[in-house]
């Protein structure tokens, strides 16, 4: 038994090897999957970890989403992943995510670490003494995803301030984790800054992370 299957040749050189005849002007060449409508793929529920890769086209927006189909909001060619229905060729969006941040060294459980392209952080109102007012500041990252120690900054007459953390996202686990809290201020006129706000991830915090993906 031949393991490997040709049409229009009988040398096949892979699984599945399909060639065409562009000399043949009355014939039309390519590979035409499965063609349904929404609706139609909303209703089949045989799809699982077994139907991973599987593609084929939606015809239409017919119907309201389920769970697998919810990333099916326009027509074309989609691939199923083994949970969702994803476009094929999708162009990538900036998607913006706001999550509240809780005091001192934490773990923060994210979706789609992988997909993380930046953030950026935003003090606690009044967590920096003294203070009116907030802290913020944005990383870009690429595919490095070491420990980043990020700092944050402010200058506000009489007083110069910064909070400093190492973050750390974590793809295979879907998390980011906060360690190192480090704050200062010092009036402008002082060569050493105040160290009473430093390490006690009492005094001071994180207000707000916003995570920056592409998707």
């Amino acid at each position: 038994m031949n393991a490997q299957v040709g049409i229009n040749t009988s040398d096949p050189k892979a699984t599945l090897d399909i060639k065409g005849n562009p000399t043949l002007t009355t014939q039309t060449d390519g590979l035409l999957p499965p063609r349904i409508s929404r609706s139609q793929l909303i209703h089949k529920t045989g799809y699982g970890t077994d139907q991973k890769g599987v593609i084929l086209y939606v015809t239409d927006l017919s119907g309201t989403n389920n769970s697998q189909t919810i990333n099916v909001t326009s027509t074309g060619h989609y691939y199923f992943d083994g949970s969702f229905w994803n476009k094929l060729n999708k162009n990538l969006e900036t998607t913006y995510e706001t999550v509240t941040l809780s005091r001192g060294n934490q773990t923060l459980s994210v979706r789609d670490a992988d997909k993380i392209v930046g953030f950026t952080l935003i003090s606690s109102l009044n967590s920096l003494l003294p203070s009116s007012g907030k802290m913020s500041g944005t990383w870009m990252i690429n595919d490095e995803r070491g420990v980043i120690r990020a700092y944050i900054q402010t200058l506000e007459h009489p007083y110069i301030k910064f909070l400093a953390v190492s973050v750390q996202i974590d793809n295979m686990a879907n998390r980011i984790n906060f360690t190192n809290y480090t704050s200062r201020y010092w009036t402008i006129n002082q060569n050493v800054p105040q160290n009473n706000l430093t390490n006690d991830g009492i005094n001071y915090q994180l207000g707000k992370i916003v995570i920056i993906r592409k998707e």
